[in-house]
């Protein structure tokens, strides 16, 4: 994440760089896209080593699900997000699956017994 009084430099924008503000990949240290640097004002002020964090989608974007936000993310900004609410929703919805998966096993298991047993 970007700290006040860090120098936050524009990159290339995009590419395969993580997005989670950690300056691991080539996103990872953008502040904006394109190449554009944004000067950011904070209010009340931020204290020092407090991580700063980007929004990178409008209020309306930001409530729907996860796929609809990356999509976005990816075609605006060229990266796939990483943060941790589109990480905890996508495992919430891999265990969703998981689960409605084993139930769909469990019924097909438990029908065919019925029939066995007929």
């Amino acid at each position: 994440p970007a700290h006040r009084g860090d120098a936050l430099s524009a990159g290339g924008g995009g590419g395969s760089g993580s997005g989670d503000g950690d300056g691991s990949g080539s996103g990872g240290s953008v502040v904006g896209g394109c190449g554009e640097l944004r000067l950011c004002v904070t209010a009340p002020e931020v204290a020092s080593g407090e991580p700063l964090t980007v929004c990178y989608v409008h209020p309306l974007i930001a409530c729907q699900p996860v796929k609809v936000r990356r999509k976005r993310i990816a075609a605006q900004f060229g990266f796939n997000c990483q943060c941790e609410a589109c990480r905890a929703e996508e495992a919430e919805e891999a265990e969703e699956a998981e689960e409605a998966e084993a139930a769909e096993a469990a019924d097909a298991a438990e029908e065919a017994d019925e029939l066995g047993a007929a």
